[in-house]
């Protein structure tokens, strides 16, 4: 979906859970942002879609670890 400006990005994230869970659990892309949001800004959006791979691995092992846990106490 593509936003229409900042604000309309900003209504969004407050609806869904905030910025990391329209990067990590909703798959914001680039092509996404608003035509109005700065440069600078735009950087730093991509460097929180790029480290998404990164997020997950260690979601993933994070749940493992309290499986293994669970099992082992159980």
């Amino acid at each position: 979906m593509r936003f229409a400006h900042s604000a309309e990005m900003a209504w969004e994230a407050g609806m869904c859970g905030g910025l990391a869970a329209m990067v990590f659990v909703r798959d914001l892309e680039m092509t996404d942002l608003p035509n109005d949001m700065p440069p600078h800004i735009r950087a730093f959006v991509r460097q929180l879609v790029c480290t998404r791979v990164q997020f997950r691995e260690v979601e993933k092992y994070l749940e493992r670890a309290a499986q293994e846990y669970t099992s082992a106490e159980g």
